[in-house]
């Protein structure tokens, strides 16, 4: 017991140190860049979100956050000879081993709930207030001169008294690779609406003209010499805001799990085909029991490394995730959109192929126990394989 109690506590202080990080980042950085592009969401919007992000976040985060204290806590055991001495004293390494894995166990289950009903409600939450902001900020009651800037357009306008209805319209629209100026639009009067539906602005635009700019010759920039001009009474123009917030025909992550499987008992595939609605309802369960699958892989990589340092185990946390989980994953997930697998086979792929590789790993450490001690301190260079050192 006192052994569980010192494994588990040695686990959960990497972990929650290693999720603070994580959680830092994610709260710091992430959402900013990912908006810092629109002047429609302001810092207002970004403290409303943060909440309904962070829930989002922790379903990826928690997995590598335990694969990388697994990593580092049985690394260090094993590089001061803890796991040697325990042994020796005739402690089975099931009994080392096994309240990491009942961690993974209660760490796959809080992510499996975060995936399958946190996490669609606050990806519905985000769409909705990205919605409330951006409409707030086109259609303010404040009559004024604004501007709405979006990946590659600029909307320069003053509203009238009329509250979609806005006067001296300008659109720049710029080359998203190049930053060039593809076309310039003015407009003496223009009405917007916005089709939250297919996350699309629309604007009516009176007494418009309109100058293109066309690339030539091949070469990315090079534009031409005399641009295209034009000139209507009326025009519709529409721009994509899914930059902003998902069409909700597209955001399949969005529903909650009663809904995919409601989807699946009608086959309500005008939106979605089957094959998509499946992976979906499999790949949230599938991810959620990465926190054991990685504590699975992670264990044996910990002991095997023999080297008890934070870098080491986020570089080798990288290398199995980045090189083997997400690769597998894609792989996967590619077979399933192309029907050559099924849907359950294709997003439990990555997983069913780690889970193996960290039980043969596993059983490969314990069976070390038929051997002496005697030849496990004569053999430190080789302990649990001869690779262990090297």
């Amino acid at each position: 017991m006192i052994l569980q109690k010192y494994i588990t506590r040695e686990l959960l202080t990497a972990f929650f140190l290693t999720i603070s990080v994580f959680l830092s980042v994610v709260i710091l950085i992430i959402p900013f860049s990912q908006f810092q592009k629109h002047t429609a969401l302001d810092s207002e919007f970004l403290l409303k979100i943060l909440p309904f992000f962070v829930v989002m976040a922790l379903g990826y985060v928690i997995p590598l956050a335990l694969l990388i204290s697994t990593i580092f806590v049985f690394g260090r055991l094993t590089e001061d000879n803890e796991l040697i001495a325990l042994k020796s004293s005739g402690i089975h390494p099931g009994r080392i081993i096994l309240p990491v894995v009942l961690l993974g166990v209660f760490f796959a289950v809080i992510v499996v709930f975060i995936n399958t009903r946190l996490a669609p409600y606050c990806s519905g939450q985000t769409r909705n207030l990205s919605i409330s902001a951006f409409k707030s900020m086109v259609f303010s009651p404040i009559p004024s001169a604004r501007e709405i800037r979006l990946p590659n357009y600029h909307i320069g306008c003053t509203n009238s008294a009329a509250g979609n209805i806005f006067e001296n319209v300008r659109i720049l629209k710029f080359d998203l690779k190049t930053d060039a100026l593809l076309e310039e639009l003015y407009a003496d009067t223009a009405e917007f609406q916005i089709d939250e539906e297919n996350a699309i602005l629309s604007l009516n635009l009176k007494k418009v003209s309109d100058t293109i700019w066309t690339p030539t010759g091949g070469q990315t920039g090079s534009l031409r010499a005399t641009p295209q001009i034009m000139q209507s009474d009326t025009m519709s123009y529409q721009l994509d805001v899914s930059s902003l917030f998902l069409p909700r025909r597209k955001n399949l992550g969005a529903m909650s799990q009663r809904e995919l499987d409601e989807m699946v008992r009608l086959n309500q595939t005008e939106r979605f085909r089957l094959a998509e609605i499946l992976t979906e309802k499999y790949r949230r369960l599938a991810m959620g029991l990465t926190p054991l699958i990685f504590i699975l892989i992670g264990t044996p990589f910990g002991i095997l490394i023999r080297h008890g340092n934070r870098v080491a185990a986020v570089a080798i946390s990288a290398i199995i995730v980045f090189g083997g989980y997400y690769p597998v994953t894609m792989f996967g997930n590619f077979l399933g959109s192309k029907e050559l697998l099924p849907p359950l086979v294709s997003v439990w792929l990555a997983n069913m192929i780690m889970a193996v590789a960290g039980i043969g790993l596993i059983y490969f450490i314990i069976r070390y126990d038929d051997i002496s001690i005697r030849n496990l301190l004569h053999q430190r260079g080789a302990v649990f394989g001869k690779g262990g050192a090297g």
